[in-house]
């Protein structure tokens, strides 16, 4: 129950209408309403310009929206409140504001010049534990979701900060970049990741989903860990690999240009493993959408006694090209030496409860046995 209204007013001239939409309500299904409105034309040339009108958009649009209770993503939001302005030169998001039952609060603000290509967002996200965060994540990814779920141990007070940035370059003033950060901080971890994209026209609406295989983007990420437990559990790898109480280190690296396959670089360090990962991933390229990624993983050092009963510190070292399956993945062209023994073939790694509990199928040929 609530009230709905959308108020025509008093533009700056032809082709320049404005409108006030208000949504006071005591409970919302906001999945509903993107979708309404994605579903009348949010793209690029959504608004009039040049005093042609287009689509079905005024101008400028002010949105209200304030609701007791509110359906996002599976869960049910407390106390929403999102204030913003939206035309072809400005972005306001006025006020951002919601909390959840599972103790997660959001609050956001800022504004982008998109004529100027400028300005800047950001929405700050606190949580009575890392468990929160996990819950948020599951409708998009479950995988990361069980990870986080994982490696949440006894944290509290989890605080992360989304931030939004964009800025002409000095050097061609018709050329901008945009940046999206987060970073994460926990007792059990600390992160940073950085996406950055390329913007030749400086047009912020080139950022639009649907848009982002004509652009250069580059994805720098690094997360530290006090214990490497913690990491160990966030890669699934904490029953296989020992954990030696140390610190440890993930970090990763995508970059591409314009319409062709990112280039991956990934390495989890830790005393107890040492891993890379390597190749190229097509993402966001129509063109190559039924492409397989081209991935290799090389781990130098694993420490692997909790996987042989009685084996001590046995180490292992594995390289393998990785496909990817629709529920795992599969190591093929496998070369490794575990404990002593050199062993040759192919596994597929697949997760097998909501838990995610892993299930291994393959074949190894064993080349020498100690």
């Amino acid at each position: 129950t609530g009230a709905f209204a959308v108020a025509p007013m008093v533009g700056d001239g032809p082709g320049r209408q404005k409108a006030s939409v208000t949504l006071a309500a005591d409970e919302v299904d906001l999945e509903r309403i993107v979708a309404l409105v994605s579903g009348t034309g949010l793209t690029r040339d959504m608004w009039p310009r040049d005093s042609q009108p287009r689509n079905v958009w005024p101008y400028e649009t002010a949105f209200d929206l304030r609701a007791a209770r509110a359906l996002w993503l599976g869960q049910i939001a407390r106390d929403v409140e999102i204030k913003a302005r939206l035309s072809p030169a400005r972005l306001t998001l006025e006020r951002l504001a919601l909390t959840n039952p599972g103790g997660l609060s959001l609050d956001g603000s800022g504004e982008v010049d998109l004529a100027a290509s400028a300005g800047q967002v950001q929405v700050r996200a606190r949580a009575d534990s890392m468990a929160s965060i996990a819950g948020l994540v599951a409708p998009l990814s479950p995988l990361v979701s069980r990870r986080l779920m994982a490696a949440a141990g006894e944290d509290r007070d989890v605080e992360a900060r989304l931030t939004f940035d964009v800025a002409r370059d000095a050097r061609a003033q018709k050329v901008a970049d945009a940046k999206i950060g987060m970073d994460v901080t926990a007792a059990s971890l600390r992160g940073h990741a950085k996406l950055s994209a390329h913007l030749p026209d400086g047009d912020v609406m080139r950022l639009l989903p649907g848009a982002w295989s004509d652009l250069a983007l580059t994805l720098q990420a690094d997360v530290e860990m006090p214990r490497d437990q913690v990491a160990l559990s966030l890669v699934g790898l904490d029953g296989i690999v020992a954990s030696s109480g140390a610190p440890a280190k993930v970090t990763l690296s995508l970059q591409r240009a314009a319409q062709k396959p990112f280039g991956v670089k990934a390495a989890l360090n830790a005393p107890s493993l040492d891993a890379t990962l390597s190749g190229t991933l097509a993402a966001f390229v129509p063109s190559e959408a039924k492409s397989q990624p081209d991935l290799r993983l090389d781990v130098s050092r694993a420490t692997i006694a909790p996987l042989i009963a009685g084996a001590g510190n046995a180490e292992a070292r594995l390289s393998s090209r990785i496909a990817m399956m629709s529920d795992g993945v599969r190591l093929e062209g496998i070369d490794a030496m575990i404990a002593g023994s050199r062993l040759r073939g192919a596994v597929s790694i697949k997760t097998r409860t909501a838990h995610g509990d892993l299930d291994l199928d393959g074949d190894l040929g064993v080349d020498r046995f100690e």
